[in-house]
């Protein structure tokens, strides 16, 4: 497994934060559902 950094405005990482909180997921999850949405178009 690799580990990536990203680098983002605060707001948007808050927000990214209280998205993945209200489905129960943790940021890195939310992050890896995106890759295999972005790789599945």
């Amino acid at each position: 497994m690799s580990t990536l950094t990203l680098k983002m405005p605060d707001a948007k990482y808050e927000r990214l934060k209280l998205y993945a909180k209200s489905k129960n997921i943790s940021l890195n999850k939310l992050f890896d559902e995106f890759a295999i949405i972005a790789l599945t178009q």
